[in-house]
């Protein structure tokens, strides 16, 4: 009888491990990179953590390692769903979802969105709605800005366009792709490199920065916080990693550009057309619990990552350093990613 039991155990056992054995093997595969260059992968991610330091340490991780290493956690932290419209400064607002931003700025004449969403039903019920339930008119919305030439990012633009008479902003680039696909808006404003273009008493500063999508707009956007502090956003086009040698080396040199007129700007906040690009999901959560009275707040607005810097003063490049060390930490995440793959880029 003994041995019958002890029979019977061992082959439950078996039975148990062989059904955990078809339930790992089901499991998505690790990701591997066979043709990585180890000592590059190194250098490079330890020099992007060195220049992210502590105060970009969550962003370096997100592009550095989760995106390239880890993409089934990268992939389930950008799946569709709602998040809360929410007021990041007295004139930025976020009206995006979880899987692609949408951010709003109001000005005297009117509101300009960037992006649009994936499609009509998104820009009608998250966009528009959102504007709404922030106690602003989308009757207002004046301009679409794309940032670059992919569908989850102009999709809702034709909507808006129609419903609401909005003109729609794109590079000249972007603007041949997406004429290409169907349920493309029409084309109304072509912006150029360089180009300043001031909307009800805000000038925003636009460039085109190659390497994502040929076509990705960059832009300096003037925002103002509770108690009337001044603050200059920049809204980069595309963060997300291209396949090739070229259109890396593309990216590099549009982040270097890029950071040579942000750090002249004086840019002190970062948004992305990604929530995982710039950390806004933990600071919308901090800006809606933030302690404000009518005119001031006692807590510092999470999305501004400057800081006062002892002994600098109010003009000096080392006051806006932040910023273009995101810029310096995505340039270093780009190496990575080639050296993982086994690409050489130049120096």
């Amino acid at each position: 009888m003994k041995k019958t039991r002890l029979m019977l155990a061992l082959a439950l056992l078996a039975a148990g491990l062989g059904g955990a054995q078809a339930q790992v093997s089901s499991l998505p595969p690790a990701k591997l990179f066979p043709n990585e260059n180890t000592a590059l992968v190194t250098l490079h991610l330890n020099k992007a953590r060195e220049i992210a330091g502590d105060d970009l340490f969550l962003l370096y991780q997100q592009r550095c390692i989760i995106d390239q290493a880890f993409p089934i956690v990268d992939d389930d932290m950008q799946n569709a769903g709602l998040v809360l419209p929410t007021q990041a400064f007295e004139d930025l607002y976020f009206v995006g979802q979880n899987g692609v931003s949408a951010w709003l700025v109001k000005t005297n004449a009117g509101l300009v969105v960037f992006d649009a969403l994936n499609n009509a039903d998104e820009a009608e019920n998250i966009l528009v709605d959102g504007m709404r339930k922030l106690g602003l008119n989308p009757a207002d919305l004046r301009f679409v800005v794309v940032t670059h030439e992919h569908r989850d990012h102009y999709g809702g633009a034709k909507y808006l366009q129609d419903t609401y008479g909005a003109q729609v902003v794109a590079s000249e680039v972007a603007w041949t792709a997406m004429e290409r696909a169907t349920g493309t808006p029409v084309r109304n404003v072509t912006v150029a490199d360089g180009q300043s273009w001031t909307v009800g008493g805000k000038t925003f500063r636009f460039f085109v920065t190659p390497g994502h999508t040929d076509g990705s707009l960059s832009t300096l956007i003037p925002v103002t916080d509770k108690g009337g502090g001044k603050h200059t956003a920049a809204l980069y086009g595309g963060f997300g990693i291209p396949g090739s040698v070229t259109n890396k080396v593309k990216q590099i040199q549009s982040l270097q550009r890029f950071g040579n007129y942000t750090q002249a700007a004086g840019v002190d906040v970062i948004i992305g057309n990604h929530q995982v690009q710039d950390a806004s999901l933990a600071k919308m959560d901090l800006a809606r619990h933030r302690r404000c009275d009518a005119n001031t707040c006692v807590d510092p607005n999470p999305f501004v990552i400057e800081r006062p810097v002892a002994g600098a003063k109010s003009t000096s490049p080392e006051k806006f350093r932040v910023y273009s060390r995101f810029l310096q930490v995505q340039e270093q995440c780009i190496r990575v990613n080639a050296a993982r793959n086994g690409q050489v880029l130049p120096l």
